[in-house]
């Protein structure tokens, strides 16, 4: 078997990635006639020539970008992922329509295409390809993990159970197990939103059973000042919540009264004095409870200053005088002495006439990046003035697929791509439609052109000078 071989060329108005080698094939291949006669949607469009008896397979790559080089500014999140997985999975069955073989779906990330916009991906099927399916389908699981968006955790949870189906590949059926993974993804995700959902259910459920405020909306979220600063209010007494020794003295001014008059009346067969003693030993007891409530409010008193002193184990607030200072609200100083609670630090004064220590000229670090090149219309005034100062740059017409703009028509949505290698920016055409010319020189596609100041480089229509300032 030949060595596969990739070459690019552009045509008039297209870019073509050109494949040969692998297994030979007769021209006349079931297989390359259905991509020659079909255009099957996920497949890259494709034409067969024979040159020099070498089989070249054309596929038209204009304005498309290679996956390897659209993660190199992007990370795979759960969007590109699922996107890129149900792709798969829709060439995969329309594959099996016409009847193609999966071992001729080339999937390294060098010829997996996308648009511009990232929306679109397209596969590239090779007849002369004899790398395994579930080979290449393991290497492209491997190539996603580290590029993975970790800001996106379901994104994270896809790529990591794409990896661990792809590690059994040859014991899944293949048609199955890119829905497995996709309809496992959602059903997780759905639970965990039910499950979040109970959460949030029984929590607002419980606090309206206890009187509190409702669960905030948002998963997470407490309005931590209200709580803290929630007013300070008594707890209301209940008979029945208090203890039973309260209970009994509630109890005993009745309980007397009516033990001393049944006495008198049952024993001494006197009403009146029975009432007397009743009445008496009702006094009594209500002196009793009075005493008691009484004691109870003066050690609350007592635990009131402790209280505070816990809460709040800092001295006295400036602004005071020191008679003010030593009764202080917290702590006297004597106090402080016997607790070991707290300890005055000794600071040292200054007069007003000392000089102040000088520490050394502001060190204001520098925050903008040196200009390392820029890029001037031509002819001068036809437009503003591009500044290069980073590592990498895109260019096109694509306000949100772009670094730099260049607002024409003719210029495609990703047009260009500047790299900075050490010494200076490489140029290197992005498969555009009209091409890109330095010094008329029409640039190679897939081909990084390193630049000198004063080259004039052309996007489609649109002419800049190219100026070096490092």
């Amino acid at each position: 078997m030949e060595e596969i071989q990739t070459e690019f060329r552009r045509d008039l108005h297209h870019n073509y990635m050109i494949l040969s080698g692998g297994r030979k094939l007769d021209r006349m291949h079931y297989e390359i006639r259905m991509i020659e006669l079909n255009d099957i949607p996920g497949l890259l469009k494709s034409t067969v020539q024979e040159m020099d008896g070498r089989t070249m397979y054309y596929y038209d790559i204009t304005s498309r970008q290679p996956l390897s080089l659209y993660l190199e500014t992007h990370l795979a999140g759960r969007t590109f992922l699922r996107l890129l997985f149900r792709s798969l999975q829709q060439v995969t069955e329309r594959m099996s329509d016409y009847l193609l073989d999966l071992h001729g779906l080339y999937l390294h990330p060098e010829k997996i295409y996308l648009d511009a916009s990232g929306e679109s991906i397209w596969f590239c099927f090779f007849p002369p390809l004899e790398e395994s399916f579930s080979g290449q389908i393991k290497e492209l699981g491997e190539y996603l993990l580290p590029r993975l968006d970790h800001q996106d955790p379901e994104g994270v949870v896809l790529g990591y159970a794409f990896y661990q189906k792809v590690s059994s590949i040859e014991t899944v059926p293949a048609g199955t197990w890119f829905e497995s993974i996709l309809d496992d993804s959602e059903e997780e995700s759905r639970t965990n939103s039910e499950e979040e959902w109970h959460r949030t259910e029984r929590k607002d459920t419980k606090s309206g059973l206890q009187g509190e405020e409702p669960h905030s909306p948002v998963p997470g979220d407490k309005d931590l000042l209200s709580d803290f600063f929630h007013p300070e209010t008594e707890p209301e007494k209940h008979f029945f919540r208090e203890g039973w020794k309260n209970k009994i003295l509630w109890l005993l001014p009745p309980l007397s009264a009516a033990a001393a008059g049944m006495i008198c009346w049952r024993y001494l067969n006197r009403i009146p004095e029975g009432i007397a003693a009743g009445a008496g030993a009702a006094c009594l007891s209500c002196l009793l409870l009075y005493r008691r409530k009484k004691q109870e409010e003066a050690e609350e008193e007592q635990r009131e200053p402790e209280g505070r002193e816990a809460v709040f184990p800092f001295p006295a607030c400036g602004g005071q005088d020191e008679e003010e200072q030593d009764s202080s609200f917290f702590h006297s100083e004597e106090d402080s002495r016997k607790e070991g609670s707290y300890r005055q630090p000794e600071e040292q004064t200054y007069s007003a006439q000392e000089e102040t220590v000088f520490l050394g000229p502001l060190q204001v670090p520098d925050t903008e990046p040196p200009i390392r090149a820029r890029l001037i219309p031509e002819p001068e005034g036809a437009g503003e003035v591009k500044v290069l100062t980073g590592d990498l740059y895109l260019l096109g017409k694509s306000e949100e697929a772009s670094d730099i703009c260049i607002p024409s028509p003719a210029v495609s949505r990703l047009q260009a791509r500047l790299l900075w290698d050490g010494k200076t920016y490489r140029i290197l055409d992005m498969n555009s439609r009209n091409g890109t010319f330095r010094n008329g020189a029409l640039l190679d596609p897939g081909m990084a052109v390193p630049l000198r100041s004063g080259d004039t480089l052309r996007f489609a229509d649109r002419s800049f000078r190219y100026e070096q300032l490092t």
